[in-house]
């Protein structure tokens, strides 16, 4: 991000990078549906990590099972499952 934000913008921003996760069998299983397909604007899934001005680094990522819960059916079970993957993932950030 800091290469294109100098290109385009000609600012400096802290370190930040973006990582996109997913699995072709989730997305497959929202996007085949018209009902579900909608959730392509979220895919694949972003996890940011990111330095703050006082030189700590951190880590965002959207709860993509919460984000199921609110679409509900078929959306929320697969959604749940990409949250699960994150779990996982991101596991050591928990010790």
């Amino acid at each position: 991000m800091q290469k294109s934000m100098k290109k385009k913008l000609n600012e400096e921003i802290p370190p930040t990078k973006v990582m996109k996760l997913g699995q072709a069998v989730y997305a497959h299983a929202l996007i085949k549906d018209d009902d579900t397909r909608f959730v392509a604007a979220m895919m694949p899934h972003s996890i940011a990590v990111y330095e703050k001005s006082d030189g700590s680094t951190y880590i965002s990522s959207m709860n993509m099972g919460l984000m199921g819960k609110i679409f509900g059916g078929e959306t929320d079970i697969i959604m749940g499952k990409v949250q699960a993957d994150d779990d996982v993932i991101l596991k050591f950030l928990m010790h």
